[in-house]
């Protein structure tokens, strides 16, 4: 038996080969083909059990070598690919009509063997049209729908217990048990609303800003529907993976207000917040008929929709509610190594919040090699930005003390005994950069028993991380994995920088919000104008300025204006309404203010004594 499907392989391939480059004629003689496989089959003596694997028709003879080419390539073939299978088997079945009038009844159950076989290859690998890359949507993929399944998992794992480990450890002790509980909390809040209400409004056709409510409570998903958008899964594991991204943008933005905010109130503003500013700003990115997706704005994973919403809702949250007394502000972080657990949680959970994103499985490899790469050179370049300006800072002020033990001396030597002690510690700065002239090397005495150098941080190790995470997220499935590097490089440096110019405005952003995610998405989305590639998202119409369309460099920046604008006007509006209503509220009853569930800031005694006891007992 197999030495006679081996004989028929050989026959088709010898009738049936693939066609040169650039040629689409077809060497193939059906009638010679029939005719081989019934005289192999009659000059072949069977036996009894090859009978039953092989049955007594010439119709599965005749099928079985054609099934057997095209799941095995032709040796010597110069095509790698396979893109004009489809066309080849089409013109198979046009060459078979031909030839209907001898052989009625073998062509047409050969007809349906090669039609199943042609539905059956456009489904699991796709075909090339225009050289895009299309997906058969008269029914589900399994191992899409799988993938996301595992998506779900992973991306809800980002929020808990990944960011309330992140955020937990960062703060100082006496908060630690009021933030993992805000994060916990939102999980479990965003979560309902995004079934009663927030998936319907956020992906369902009503208006260019905001959908409506027909499928408020999933009254109108079914287990068997699908959404236009994703028509190779169901509808309710599609809602289910955008519910997650729900809910990690709101709690994104607790790391801003941490050590200084009552639950009951934090859960109200989120509550507004989810449906006056995230749901907006997700229908117009995301939705067909949004007034940005229709303008071909890029946002592949939630660069505006994630990144930008939270970061200026910390940024404004922050400004209004005001800054940390200055005791809790210079408390030591709770632990280390709950915020390394953390950032690693997220690290894992940002590969499938980036690949699950993708339309195609092609893309989806894109989107995980680029947020890999991404990743790891953002904790790099904040690390050694983070060394490189302390070592510049601790040489400037080495030089400022020499100048004034100079100036008071009125000579030049015996000045180092003047010295302040940080001026007196040795560094290890390359002595290639130089300030003012001079090796960074010679600007401080050594001091060889009490070495006092910057050291690389753990902490600034996960931040860095986190913003390379960030700022590839606009364009993971985008662009090719070589411009991962330039974003990782960025995001690490550019966001470190971002964090320290808060000291310098006067807004106390606990735990760099928006550094991170506002600025490393709106530093993303730009870069995503310019490097977008077809050669990595597969689709012509995605393209960047260095493939030629600089204008998308200006849709990027007309889609982060619009985000970051009402972002920041939505936030404020929520706050002031709370505002209001706590004003309220305290004019009624001066024995509801110890209970006002809409004063965002607790009480002066209950921040000093940690609002972990205050909240939470």
């Amino acid at each position: 038996a197999v030495l006679s499907w081996y004989l028929r392989l050989q026959h088709a391939r010898k009738h049936l080969q693939r066609p040169a480059p650039g040629s689409s004629d077809l060497q193939f003689d059906p009638s010679s083909l029939l005719q081989e496989a019934k005289v192999a089959r009659m000059q072949s003596s069977w036996s009894s059990s090859s009978s039953l694997i092989l049955g007594g028709s010439n119709r599965i003879l005749m099928a079985v070598p054609l099934i057997l080419f095209l799941m095995v390539p032709a040796q010597g073939s110069a095509q790698k690919q396979a893109p004009t299978t489809p066309e080849r088997m089409r013109h198979l079945i046009f060459q078979l009509e031909n030839m209907e009038h001898q052989h009625a009844q073998e062509i047409t159950d050969l007809k349906n063997t090669i039609a199943s076989a042609t539905k059956m290859y456009d489904g699991n690998v796709g075909q090339h049209a225009g050289g895009r890359r299309t997906q058969d949507q008269s029914q589900l993929d399994t191992s899409h729908t799988v993938f996301m399944f595992g998506n779900i998992v992973w991306v809800l794992a980002m929020t808990v217990p990944g960011l309330a480990l992140f955020y937990g450890g960062l703060v100082r002790v006496h908060t630690t048990v009021s933030t993992v509980m805000q994060s916990f909390s939102i999980a479990c809040l965003i979560s309902i609303e995004w079934v009663v209400i927030g998936y319907s409004l956020s992906f369902s056709e009503r208006s260019p800003l905001i959908g409506g409510g027909e499928k408020a409570f999933l009254l109108e998903v079914n287990p068997s529907d699908k959404h236009h958008l994703r028509p190779d899964v169901p509808e309710t594991a599609f809602m289910m993976y955008q519910g997650m991204f729900a809910i990690i943008t709101t709690a994104i933005i607790t790391g801003s207000w941490a050590d200084r905010c009552s639950y009951f109130p934090v859960m109200l503003f989120c509550a507004l917040w989810h449906l006056v500013v995230y749901v907006p700003i997700c229908h117009a990115n995301w939705m067909t008929g949004g007034f940005l997706y229709e303008r071909k704005v890029l946002d592949f994973a939630g660069g505006n929709c994630v990144h930008i919403a939270a970061g200026c809702a910390g940024l404004v949250a922050s400004y209004i509610i005001g800054d940390r007394n200055s005791d809790t502000k210079t408390a030591s972080a709770y632990s280390i190594l709950f915020s390394v657990l953390g950032a690693s949680m997220l690290w894992c959970g940002w590969l499938n919040f980036n690949g699950g994103s993708a339309g195609t499985l092609e893309q989806a490899g894109t989107a995980l090699v680029t947020t890999q790469i991404s990743g790891a050179v953002g904790g790099i370049s904040w690390m050694l930005t983070q060394v490189i300006h302390g070592l510049s800072k601790q040489a400037f002020k080495a030089r400022t003390a020499r100048k004034q033990a100079n100036s008071a001396q009125g000579a030049d030597g015996a000045v180092a005994s003047t010295m302040p002690e940080e001026a007196q510690q040795t560094s290890f700065f390359p002595g290639f950069l130089r300030i003012g002239g001079k090796s960074v090397a010679t600007l401080a005495t050594p001091a060889r028993k009490k070495r006092i150098v910057v050291k690389p941080s753990v902490i600034g190790m996960i931040n860095g991380c986190v913003a390379g995470l960030v700022i590839i997220t606009p364009g993971a499935g985008y662009v090719e994995p070589w411009s991962a590097f330039i974003f990782g490089m960025l995001g690490g440096s550019v966001c470190y920088l971002f964090s320290r110019l808060k000291f310098k405005l006067g807004i106390d952003d606990t735990l760099d919000t928006f550094a991170i995610h506002g600025i490393g998405g709106i530093l993303g989305g730009l870069l995503t104008g310019i490097f977008a590639s077809p050669k990595a998202s597969g689709l012509d119409e995605v393209s960047g300025w260095i493939e030629g369309n600089p204008h998308q460099v200006w849709l990027q920046f007309v889609g982060v204006s619009c985000s970051c604008t009402w972002a920041i006007l939505g936030t404020g509006l929520v706050m002031k309404f709370m505002k209001g209503c706590s004003h309220v509220l305290s004019k009624m009853s001066k024995e509801l203010e110890h209970w006002n569930f809409c004063m965002l800031r607790v009480q002066l005694a209950d921040e000093l004594d940690g609002i972990d006891f205050a909240n939470h007992g």
